[in-house]
């Protein structure tokens, strides 16, 4: 095993254990989008993406174990933290710096984790 292929599983457990987190405890948005996390709507959409997650996670995880390639894994992975750092800086005036910008650099730093774990794998 590489250290980009352990490298991989932990990104991969991350995203799982994440999720996990998110399915279980959905309230635990409310400090990224405010009050409107305790709504019912926030708390299935919270569940959404956290199924998501595990979903991508656990993806990667089978590949890594299997010995199949888990770069596309990986891939889809970033894109959907890219797209989880737009969609936080785009509702940055709504949000409020405090609660959006930790939010879109940690999205952002999990998009260029897996970019650049995608491009150590076969």
């Amino acid at each position: 095993m590489t250290d980009h292929r352990q490298a991989a599983r932990w990104y991969a457990l991350s995203r799982v254990g994440l999720g996990a987190a998110l399915l279980a405890m959905p309230r635990v948005v409310e400090g990224w989008v405010g009050p409107v996390g305790q709504r019912p709507e926030a708390k299935v959409l919270t569940r959404v993406a956290a199924a998501r997650d595990v979903a991508l996670g656990l993806g990667a995880l089978l590949a890594l174990r299997e010995g199949a390639p888990a770069r596309r894994w990986l891939q889809l992975a970033a894109a959907s933290d890219a797209a989880d750092a737009a969609a936080s800086l785009t509702a940055l005036r709504h949000l409020t710096a405090r609660r959006s910008l930790p939010v879109a650099a940690l999205a952002a730093g999990g998009a260029a984790t897996g970019i650049w774990l995608s491009g150590r794998l076969t």
